[in-house]
This record gives structure tokens, C-alpha cells and sequence, in this order.
């Protein structure tokens, strides 16, 4: 695979900010753009109580979106 068709396939797997889908931890349907807010801010803020914090699917939209 050379390297204009791999950054290709990561431009396709990149999540968008408008993208939608199902969070099982918070039990409905968010957006990318919400779920980073609610994931940053409980876990740079520490707020222990929070389903977003050290969310595992969280941080896998997160790197989905920032393409890694």
C-alpha cells in the first residue's frame, strides 16, 4: 500500500463532528461533537461521576476522529 492510498483509507475511516451514533454508556444517540465535549471535559476537569469519564468508547471516537 503506498501512501496516498493509505492516507485515503484514513480520510475514509475519519469520524466527523456531525456524525451520529448510539452511546451504550449514556444509553442514546450522541454526535462526535458531543461525545469529545463530554468525554474532555470529565476527564481534564476530573468528574468521577460522570458515565464520560475514562470512557473507553470515548476515547475510541476520539482517536476515530483525529485519525489514529
Amino acid at each position: 500500500m503506498n501512501m496516498s492510498s493509505a492516507t485515503s483509507a484514513i480520510a475514509a475511516y475519519k469520524k466527523k463532528l456531525g456524525q451520529s451514533f448510539h452511546c451504550k454508556f449514556l444509553y442514546r444517540t450522541v454526535t462526535v461533537s458531543e461525545c469529545l465535549d463530554d468525554y474532555v471535559n470529565a476527564n481534564a476537569l476530573n468528574i468521577k461521576n460522570s458515565p464520560c469519564f475514562k470512557c473507553a468508547h470515548g476515547l475510541k471516537v476520539r482517536g476515530e476522529f483525529s485519525g489514529i
